[in-house]
C-alpha cells in the first residue's frame, strides 16, 4: 500500500520542499508548481483523494473542495492565525480535523512591530517623504511643508480585538507616552486593564481614539465590523491601523472617508482583494500606506509556521494531539 498524498498548496510551499523534513517520509507530497494561485478548478482537481491539505489563507477551502477530496480527506492545516478561508462548519460536520497557528510568540511579536511600523509610516508620513526625496521634489516646498505630522504623544490610542496581538502591540505603544488607551473586545482584559487601558465598545474606540488598530479576528460577526457608520464617526485627524483581515473593514467606505479627508490616514496590511489590483484607488492616494499582508513575514517565523503547520499534519497522521488545532 502506497503512502497517503498530501497536497501542498502555500506562498512559502518551496520551504517546505527545499528542506529536509518528515513530510516526505509520511506521504506521497504534491507541492503546487506555479508561482499564481490555483484556480478554483485546479484545486479541485489536485485535491481528489488526498489525505491532508496545507495551505494559507489566500486559498479557499470551500464546501466543493472539500466534497472533491473525497472520503479520504482527514485534516486541513492552514499556516496562519486565522482560519477564514476554510469551510470550518463543512469540515467539522465531516470529522476533518483543523490544524492553524494560535498565535505563536514569534507571530505576535511580528506582527504587533509591523503595526506600530505601519502606524508610523502613516502619521509621521515616512512613505511620502521617501518618494518625494526619490524625485528630487525639494523637501521644503509648500506641498510637503504643508503635509500635516502627527505624534503618538498625547494620543488616544485604540485597539480592536485585544488579543495577543492587540496586547503586544499596546504594551509596546506605551513606550510613546499617549495621554489615553482604549480597547474593544469580546470581553474585559486584565493584561490590558493593568496597562491603564480602558474597555471600551467599538463605538467609542473608533470615536474617541486618534488611532484606531485592528486585531480581531474575521467572523462573520466581524465582517465590516468597521463599517461606513462607524468610518463617518471617526475624528477628522484619526487614523485606521489593520494588520487583522481586510473584510473587517468596509474598504469601500474607507477609500471615500480618505478620499475626502473625513479622517487623516491609513495604514493596511489586509485588503477586502488580495492580492491588490494595480488600479486600486487605496494605491493613488497620498494619505495612505499599503503592504502586501506581509505582517506575519520574518525568516524566524517563516520556519516556526511551516514547522507547526508539519506537526499538525503529522499528529493527525499518527494519531496523537495536534500542537494547534481548531476546537
Amino acid at each position: 500500500m502506497g503512502k497517503p498524498t498530501l497536497f501542498v498548496i502555500l506562498e512559502h510551499g518551496y520551504h517546505l520542499k527545499s528542506s529536509s523534513n518528515k513530510l516526505d517520509e509520511k506521504f506521497d507530497v504534491h507541492y503546487w508548481p506555479h508561482s499564481r494561485r490555483p484556480s478554483h478548478e485546479e484545486m479541485r482537481a489536485n485535491v481528489k483523494g488526498v489525505f491532508g491539505i496545507i495551505c494559507g489563507p489566500p486559498n479557499i477551502i470551500d464546501s466543493e473542495i472539500i466534497d472533491a477530496a473525497g472520503e479520504n480527506l482527514r485534516v486541513v492545516a492552514t499556516a496562519s492565525v486565522g482560519y477564514d478561508n476554510l469551510d470550518v462548519k463543512t469540515l467539522k460536520a465531516k470529522g476533518i480535523r483543523i490544524g492553524h497557528l494560535n498565535s505563536p510568540a514569534e507571530m505576535t511579536v511580528t506582527v504587533a512591530e509591523h503595526a506600530i511600523g505601519l502606524l508610523f509610516a502613516t502619521a509621521r508620513r515616512i512613505a511620502n517623504d521617501h518618494l518625494a526625496l526619490r524625485k528630487n521634489v525639494d523637501f521644503w516646498n509648500e506641498r510637503l511643508v504643508n503635509n500635516q505630522r502627527y505624534t503618538i504623544w498625547n494620543s488616544a490610542i485604540g485597539i480592536i480585538g485585544c488579543g495577543k496581538i492587540g496586547t503586544a502591540i499596546m504594551k509596546r505603544l506605551l513606550a510613546f507616552s499617549p495621554k489615553k488607551c482604549f480597547y474593544s473586545s469580546r470581553e474585559q482584559k486584565s493584561e490590558a486593564d493593568a496597562m491603564g487601558a480602558e474597555w471600551r465598545s467599538v463605538d467609542d474606540v473608533c470615536e474617541n481614539s486618534d488611532y484606531i488598530i485592528v486585531t480581531a479576528h474575521l467572523s462573520e460577526e466581524t465582517h465590516h465590523l468597521i463599517n461606513r457608520a462607524r468610518i463617518d464617526s471617526m475624528k477628522p485627524s484619526a487614523m485606521l491601523i489593520n494588520v487583522a483581515r481586510g473584510g473587517i473593514v468596509e474598504e469601500e467606505a474607507l477609500v471615500e472617508a480618505l478620499q475626502n479627508k473625513k479622517i487623516a490616514g491609513a495604514g493596511l496590511d489586509v485588503l477586502e482583494k488580495e492580492p491588490i489590483e494595480p488600479n486600486n484607488t487605496l494605491l493613488s492616494l497620498d494619505n495612505v500606506v499599503v503592504t502586501p499582508h506581509a505582517a506575519f513575514s520574518s525568516s524566524v517565523v517563516r520556519d516556526r509556521m511551516l514547522d507547526l503547520t508539519m506537526e499538525n499534519i503529522l499528529a493527525v497522521y499518527e494519531n496523537r494531539e495536534m500542537p494547534s488545532e481548531l476546537l
